[in-house]
């Protein structure tokens, strides 16, 4: 189980001794950096040289050599006022008494996150349910550069492959090595397709590790025929997939994605590694990462500020199938249980906890970065988690039985083309999608044509995939499933090919 640690960040003039009278005020640590340049305004992946001291702690660390740069995609090109940083060791380092040693390190904003929590939230949560080898740590700093206040950060380990974190070994024999991935649309930018990424049902795998020094084409074809594997499993033969991926882990990763509603659940930052050998060689999900825009904090979608709805298991292309698999399913209905129970319970308190412990400490970054304002956007963000999780939990255990109630929304193609829709024998004038063999249609259509159906009461039951895929294929208004709605009124319903007859059976 993965150890939290809360920790204050700063930076002193270069050259000049890290000491501030007026730090013992502070609760957090705090982390100096000083270098010949400003890391803020520098191209984001120029390294460059500086020092590193800590104070403020039981943890200090004394003047270390350091280089530093930019990291992060739109949390740095969003904004000039607080960016992440990423910054390397000459050796190896242990941190706030972390069990292990690494040179590379990452200093997260949380800049858009007005709550500053929602990563350590996750990270937290994951690091409680404790079926990922690797969470990333936890610790909340005062960082100044060059002597200038920037803010609280959020001190983290790099995703990288090292002791404590994706332990993994390299072998030039391909079926043997380790393998460190991550699904990223933006590999190709700095990349080359076939050594070190590879493309896969039109999805990006960046090959992180083994490195360029030991990767070689055969490596990158080996990570192209396991995920063409694992896909063909989930297509043609389930009874194959445990002997592919390490259900433990994806059940625990897919709950806290899903959870959290994590908007690019399908496009980046979803890492998996390959380890093991010959009858134990698994493909592993995590460590987990990038929750500073989801729990609805997501400027460019509306439906992922909804606590209703599934999400990931409709995006994310091997959860959708994982989802209709019952073994799966159930597993991650039973390990919700545990979850909401307990898991998730400890890590609202402990944000309860920091927020109050270190009110003094937020309040001066809030001050530095909007001042004059107030937010009450922790409230807001655990009020969230708490309706997401009451609806998790009606949802996992529904009245129509719990997998039968998600089998609708998460096989594994969209159609475009609608389909009939017979009402008590008449043709209904409705537009309607198949989510295979699921019709979606519009909610002002529903309303139109069942008199007794309740909007505002009936709406959250049969949401499901609803405001996503339509708006996905479509855009426009939320769309809901039309047999979900049937049932909940008490009509019977029947499929055909390329027809649905719903029908009132209590008419004679």
């Amino acid at each position: 189980m993965k150890k939290i640690f809360l920790v204050l960040l700063v930076l002193m003039p270069f050259f000049s001794l890290p000491v501030f009278a007026n730090e013992v005020q502070w609760e957090l640590p705090v982390l100096h950096i000083n270098s010949h340049y400003n890391p803020f305004i520098q191209e984001r992946t120029f390294w460059h040289n500086g020092t590193l001291t800590i104070t403020n702690t039981e943890y200090s660390l004394e003047e270390t050599n350091i280089r530093i740069r930019g990291r992060g995609s739109s949390t740095w090109y969003g904004t000039e006022a607080k960016r992440p940083l990423r910054f390397r060791a000459e050796e190896p380092i242990s941190l706030f008494a972390s069990p292990y040693q690494a040179t590379d390190w990452i200093l997260l904003a949380n800049y858009f996150d007005r709550s500053l929590m929602r990563n350590h939230a996750a990270f937290y949560l994951a690091s409680q349910m404790g079926h990922m080898s690797f969470v990333p740590s936890s610790l909340f700093l005062h960082l100044y550069v060059n002597g200038e206040y920037m803010g609280v950060y959020q001190l983290t380990d790099e995703r990288d492959t090292s002791p404590g974190r994706v332990n993994i070994n390299w072998d030039e024999n391909p079926a043997l090595s380790g393998f460190f991935l991550e699904l990223d649309t933006s590999a190709y930018q700095d990349g080359t397709e076939g050594l070190s990424f590879v493309v896969v049902n039109n999805l990006l795998y960046d090959i992180r590790y083994p490195g360029s020094s030991g990767r070689t084409p055969a490596h990158a074809d080996y990570v192209e025929a396991y995920i063409n594997s694992i896909n063909r499993a989930l297509r043609e033969d389930t009874a194959e997939i445990t002997n592919l991926i390490d259900l433990d882990s994806f059940v625990d990763f897919f709950i806290v994605k899903e959870l959290f509603k994590v908007p690019e659940a399908a496009e980046r930052s979803v890492f998996m590694f390959i380890d093991g050998q010959e009858e134990s060689r698994r493909l592993y999900k995590g460590p987990i990462w990038d929750f500073d825009g989801a729990a609805s904090n997501h400027a460019n979608s509306s439906f992922v500020e909804d606590p209703l709805g599934l999400y990931v298991g409709i995006v994310n292309e091997w959860f959708r199938f994982l989802m209709f698999y019952p073994d799966f399913y159930y597993s991650v209905a039973n390990r919700w249980v545990q979850v909401s129970e307990t898991y998730l319970p400890r890590t609202i308190y402990n944000l309860r906890y920091l927020s109050d412990k270190y009110e003094i400490d937020f309040a001066r970054d809030f001050e530095r970065h909007f001042p004059g304002q107030t937010s009450d956007d922790l409230d807001y963000f655990i009020t969230w988690l708490e309706a997401r999780a009451a609806w998790l939990d009606y949802s996992l255990s529904y009245s129509f039985g719990a997998y039968d109630f998600w089998q609708p929304f998460i096989h594994h193609h969209i159609y475009e083309e609608p389909i009939n829709i017979f009402k008590d024998g008449v043709l209904l004038d409705i537009m309607s999608i198949n989510l295979n063999r699921t019709t979606l249609v519009p909610l002002s259509d529903i309303v139109n044509n069942f008199d007794n159906f309740d909007a505002e009461y009936y709406y959250p039951f049969v949401y499901g995939a609803g405001d996503l895929v339509p708006n996905h294929v479509l855009g426009g208004e939320p769309f809901l499933s039309i047999r979900l709605v049937a049932y909940a009124l008490g009509y019977q319903v029947d499929w055909h090919e390329n027809a649905v007859f719903i029908t009132n059976t209590t008419l004679n």
